[in-house]
């Protein structure tokens, strides 16, 4: 069977709306394995595709949707194979596969009968060639043979001799000038990463990189993510060399704005418990970085934590205030930490003040009801309009303000009854009529409710099924 033939195996309409989930973007998590593809599509759920290719042969289809369960193609693998072979992706695969298996059988062989220099040249022809493919594939990952031919370099490597690695090194400057995605590779293999080291560590080469990167720096424009790097990158090469302490200094000064460089300054600071230079270029970078940046929050928490160290309240009680206002909170971690360091006697006007800031909704529920002021968490609550926020409060509220919970409840459940389609929905509002029950009044109130109910929706079963399990 020809490439294109496995169209045939599915019912016209099948195909057709295979081919319309595939165009609609219902295809996710596709990855090949050798010869076998496995994908997800979205439909009424996400449905797991597993499909076989032997030869360019669709041999084998599988789909846990129930039509496929049935023995039946599917939809969902109809989609799969379009995203696989008309987008290209088999094609791509197959030519990423077969070179990343040609590399591991071979590559070691030449190790093994001391030929170094050949394995390198196929490892970098292989990635030489697979950079010119990529430009045609924007939309496709060579990301995995990029870093299979850097698994071999690093293998490669310490059987090269001095020339040899020099003859190395000028044939990755020339490619890591070109602009493609094979970039980040060659950036690792030469500066190194979170898991390895460079591989050139000789002064020599460090020196030739400082010169590429003072390139890339002055073309990187105003890409700021760029500029982070690649300062970053040369001030690790700088203190490898190492150069004179002077230098280094006159460098970051240079470079002070730019976020990397702070972060290594404030790092430095603190591991030689220089906290004072490290809060100054924390507030810095606050400044810097300005405060709709999303580093702001990382910084304020920082601080908050060196001003706690070293005792300064005051300087604590500004900062809090600050994150209190400006970033949403999940916790009282920090509304605590201002509580802790407020006289008593000051903090309900402070609590006052944190409730007025631009506290989380979900917060200031909690807030105000640990601060006791139940009257203002019902008004509160009741101006939400939200069931869920008064069940969250239902045992203090109703047993403080039963008449107001009661009234608010039935219009809540009125409405929640109304829109209800679904047997998630029906149990809510019958546990809540139950709720409404057990308030002072509300008894004869839900009984009356659900015999509505069973009146106006006796063919509902789920509902009748709900109003019966809570007791109705």
């Amino acid at each position: 069977m020809e490439l294109q033939d496995w169209k045939k195996k599915f019912a016209p309409a099948i195909l057709e709306r295979g081919e319309s989930y595939f165009h609609n973007g219902a295809v996710h998590m596709l990855e090949w394995e050798d010869e076998q593809i496995d994908a997800v599509v979205s439909g009424e759920r996400d449905y797991n595709v597993h499909i076989s290719v032997i030869n360019g042969v669709v041999s084998h289809m599988l789909c846990d949707c129930p039509f496929a369960r049935e023995g039946n193609y599917c939809k969902h693998m109809a989609a799969v194979l379009f995203a696989a072979f008309d987008d290209g992706c088999y094609e791509v695969e197959k030519y990423i596969s077969t070179r990343k298996r040609f590399m591991d059988n071979v590559i070691p062989d030449l190790l093994a009968y001391g030929r170094p220099d050949d394995a390198l040249d196929l490892a970098c022809k292989v990635f030489a060639d697979a950079s010119e493919v990529g430009l045609e594939y924007w939309d496709r990952s060579f990301t995995s043979l990029y870093e299979d031919c850097e698994k071999h370099w690093r293998a490669i490597w310490p059987h090269l001799s001095q020339s040899q690695r020099s003859i190395m090194f000028e044939w990755l400057l020339a490619h890591y000038s070109r602009w493609d995605a094979s970039k980040t590779t060659i950036e690792s293999f030469l500066f190194g990463n979170s898991f390895q080291e460079p591989a050139f560590l000789e002064p020599e080469f460090l020196r030739r990189e400082l010169e590429l990167l003072d390139t890339e720096i002055q073309n990187s424009g105003t890409w700021e993510a760029d500029l982070n790097r690649l300062v970053k990158l040369r001030f690790d090469t700088m203190k490898r060399i190492p150069v004179e302490q002077a230098e280094i200094a006159r460098y970051t000064e240079q470079y002070y704005r730019v976020r990397s460089i702070r972060e290594q300054l404030i790092k430095d600071a603190l591991r030689e418990c220089r906290v004072k230079d490290a809060i100054m270029v924390l507030r810095d970078s606050k400044t810097i970085d300005g405060e709709n940046s999303p580093h702001c929050r990382k910084y304020s928490e920082k601080l908050m934590e060196l001003y706690q160290t070293l005792g300064l309240v005051d300087e604590l009680k500004s900062e809090l205030l600050y994150y209190l206002e400006r970033f949403p909170q999940s916790d009282f971690r920090y509304v605590n930490m201002l509580k802790g360091i407020t006289p008593p006697q000051d903090w309900p006007e402070m609590s006052e003040r944190v409730l007025n800031l631009h506290i989380a909704p979900n917060a200031r529920d909690d807030l105000l009801r640990k601060n006791k002021q139940y009257k203002r968490l019902l008004e509160y609550v009741i101006a939400s309009g939200d069931a869920c926020l008064m069940d969250k409060h239902f045992d203090i509220l109703s047993e403080l303000y039963p008449n107001e919970v009661r009234t608010f409840y039935v219009a809540c459940i009125k409405t929640g009854m109304a829109k209800a389609r679904k047997r998630s929905h029906y149990a809510t509002q019958a546990r809540r009529l139950k709720r409404l029950s057990q308030i002072q009044g509300g008894e004869k109130v839900a009984a009356a409710l659900a015999e509505e109910w069973r009146t106006t929706w006796p063919r509902r079963p789920a509902m009748l099924e709900a109003l019966q399990k809570y007791g109705f």
